[in-house]
């Protein structure tokens, strides 16, 4: 996509499916809140 001109905006950091709960057993760090760093966004968004 890059190669198309594409332009990357985000990642995500899903489990495979969106099927799981909050990210932290995956092997890179978990998805936080921007505005609360302490706070982790919630399965649906991990």
């Amino acid at each position: 996509m890059h190669e198309a001109g594409a332009v990357l905006l985000g990642k995500l950091q899903t489990h495979e499916f969106a099927h799981g709960g909050p990210s932290f057993d995956l092997p890179w760090p978990p998805s936080r809140n921007p505005w609360h760093l302490e706070h982790f966004t919630g399965g649906s968004s991990s």
